[in-house]
């Protein structure tokens, strides 16, 4: 599963501005409204710790669980 990085350091003060106030959750994960073009679109911006306790909360291993090198995006593969 990919998912983007948006509180990475390459992401943070790009999308700054689309995260909605008092999203934080208590792995530090939060929302975002992004714009698109003319099309506004809902982020969940998961944390590394977020995604670790979904998988073990659901059963799953994981076999790797960390940010791309670029930074932009979030790489996680589990196993059932």
């Amino acid at each position: 599963m990919t998912n983007w990085a948006l509180e990475s350091s390459l992401n943070k003060d790009k999308y700054a501005d689309s995260k909605r106030e008092g999203s934080e959750n208590k792995f530090n994960s939060s929302d975002f409204d992004i714009k698109i073009w003319s099309s506004q679109r809902y982020y969940h911006s998961f944390s590394l710790s977020e995604l670790e306790y979904l998988a073990k909360n659901t059963g799953f291993d994981i076999l790797e669980n960390r940010v791309f090198d670029s930074e932009r995006n979030i790489i996680t593969i589990f196993k059932k």
